[in-house]
């Protein structure tokens, strides 16, 4: 089972056990996530190799990335699909706390945006200073904002719906009980 945290901090987990991953490695993994289940193909100009210019070279370092990130992936390293000229992260069944957070908070119920929230532990990569991250941060920023936005609003309904319910009880009790007395209802036994 692979495990990936992107908010706050990087976190790649294989079988229970923590992966370890060169600075190089981590970017470029963590940019495959997200942009899991689209083929990433030409220049990968937002690579850890921004300003490699030569496209063999480039190339070259992208194909030798994916072959140690396989190694250091293991079992899990068939999420990494290559093909001529494009690679490709699949994130089928893996726990990767950012899309899990995109897919809860496109839902309604309480309790998906109860999780969405909780997952969102902070900015995307807080720690890393990539400019191409900046755009995703922004996009998760927002989703963030409303999620919390719509669970504020839920709230006020509960609440709105509470005091109602509790009107009508109060009223129901007074026509059970009638006019005049002492405040026992035949709610509590009285």
């Amino acid at each position: 089972m692979l495990r990936l945290r992107l908010f706050q901090s990087f976190e790649v987990v294989v079988d229970h056990q923590i992966v370890h991953l060169g600075p190089q490695r981590r970017r470029f993994l963590a940019y495959l996530v997200l942009n899991a289940g689209h083929a990433l193909a030409g220049r990968l100009s937002e690579t850890p190799w921004p300003d490699e210019t030569d496209d063999t070279k480039l190339n070259d370092n992208v194909n030798h990335a994916c072959h140690r990130m396989g190694r250091s992936l293991g079992a899990e390293t068939h999420r990494l699909r290559g093909e001529t000229g494009a690679i490709c992260f699949d994130a089928t069944g893996a726990d990767v706390d950012v899309l899990h957070f995109q897919e809860l908070a496109t839902r309604d119920d309480m309790t998906s945006l109860e999780e969405a929230a909780r997952l969102y532990r902070g900015e995307l990569l807080a720690e890393w200073e990539e400019l191409w991250l900046d755009p995703k941060r922004i996009e998760l920023e927002n989703q963030y904002r409303d999620v919390l936005q719509r669970l504020v609003v839920a709230a006020f309904r509960v609440k709105t719906i509470v005091k109602r319910l509790t009107r009508c009880c109060r009223m129901a009790c007074l026509v059970l009980n009638g006019p005049g007395n002492s405040g026992a209802s035949a709610f509590d036994g009285g």
